[in-house]
């Protein structure tokens, strides 16, 4: 197999678990009212989603 499909694929990967667990933190904020807490780890989920 092609070593870079291999290695993008692995950040696509890693990307997306960084940014499912930054979206889990954020509706853990928002259930206890800390809104602003929320937009902020939502803002590092969106920055998570973004890869080379």
């Amino acid at each position: 197999m092609d070593e870079k499909l291999v290695e993008k694929s692995m950040q696509i990967i890693i990307s997306s678990g960084e940014a499912r667990d930054f979206c889990m933190k954020a509706l853990e904020q928002a259930e206890e009212g800390n809104y602003e807490k929320a937009a902020e780890l939502h803002a590092e989920a969106k920055n998570a989603e973004s890869f080379p």
